[in-house]
Order: structure tokens, then sequence, then C-alpha cells
């Protein structure tokens, strides 16, 4: 035998997990920060590693310039793509 139906209508169900996940949150409102935090930190230091930002200069990258020292770059690698694809 099935049990019998808590909620009538879908708004009585909406409301009904709405309290819940509430209760919930208030429950383990601290838990959950902690977690929020950790990965904001986790994903904030591994954005700053890529992008190098920690003060590590990078010495294999040269610094362009000139627009002719840009353009000359966008050119090669415009180049190696084309020689992948072909």
């Amino acid at each position: 035998m099935a049990p019998p139906i808590k909620h009538k209508t879908a708004a009585a169900k909406l409301k009904a997990s709405r309290e819940k996940r509430s209760r919930y949150y208030a429950r383990c409102r601290e838990s959950i920060l902690a977690k929020r935090r950790e990965k904001y930190h986790a994903a904030k230091k591994h954005q700053e590693d890529e992008d190098g930002i920690d003060g590590s200069d990078d010495d294999h990258e040269e610094s362009l310039e000139t627009l002719a020292e840009c353009i000359a770059v966008v050119k090669y690698a415009k180049d190696e793509f084309m020689q992948y694809i072909q």
C-alpha cells in the first residue's frame, strides 16, 4: 500500500520543499559556508597560478613593445595553426 499524499497541490509541495531546504541550511550553515570558502580560495589560487599573478617572472615570455612585434607574433601563430589544420 502506498503512503498517503502529503501535499495536494504543486504550490504546497514547493512550499514544503523550500521550508525543508531552509531548515537544512539553518542547521548546517557553518559547514556549507566553510566548504564554499574552501572551494573559492582553491579556485582563486588555481587562477592565480594559471595567470602567473603570484609574482614569479617568466623568462621564456618576451614583452611585446611595438606593434610590429605583436603583428609578427600573431602571424607566426596563424601560420602554425594553418599548417596544423591542413
